[in-house]
């Protein structure tokens, strides 16, 4: 009863990332999602909500019962409430195991949705390069050049004459 959302959260992740105990570990999840209305009805106002945390993993617990597509309805609606931080440390955890074709595809997602961040151009632009396309790379880089701070532009910049053999 203590926990907040966060603890039923934690819990949940933790049955998941040790594999065990994921009927448990969805109950907890659900219990985190749904604490808003919890507080609503005794009228404690919180923004607490669904997040691209609890939604990602109460997908992650579906996926590891074999409801593939209960999981993939989940994901869906945590695509729609991640932010682009969210979208890119995703992108970057699929790069890291390897699964670069959906790594490329959750970064050009973060592209259409935040359109005016260099960050979004920078990572779209290695998940590319990473995928063997150094023109479209290349062509991402620039923009994320063009839109960065000052202080990324060296880097991207030794990124690009790296790319285009300069």
């Amino acid at each position: 009863q203590g926990f907040s959302a966060i603890g039923w959260t934690s819990a949940a992740n933790f049955c998941l990332q040790n594999n065990f105990n994921y009927e448990e570990a969805l109950k907890w999840i659900d219990i985190g999602i749904g604490m808003r209305e919890t507080l609503r009805h005794y009228h404690i106002h919180s923004n607490l909500r669904e997040t691209f945390t609890n939604l990602h993993v109460k997908a992650q617990l579906l996926e590891k019962k074999g409801q593939t597509k209960e999981s993939e309805e989940v994901m869906k609606r945590a695509f729609t409430v991640a932010d682009e931080i969210q979208l890119n440390a995703y992108g970057y955890e699929l790069m890291g195991t390897k699964q670069l074709k959906e790594a490329l595809e959750i970064f050009k997602m973060n592209v259409k949705k935040y359109p005016a961040s260099w960050n979004v151009y920078d990572s779209v632009g290695e998940a590319y390069a990473n995928n063997g396309d150094k023109k479209q790379a290349v062509e991402n880089y620039k923009t994320a050049l063009a839109k960065s701070p000052a202080d990324q532009k060296t880097r991207i910049s030794d990124i690009l004459k790296n790319l285009e053999g300069k």
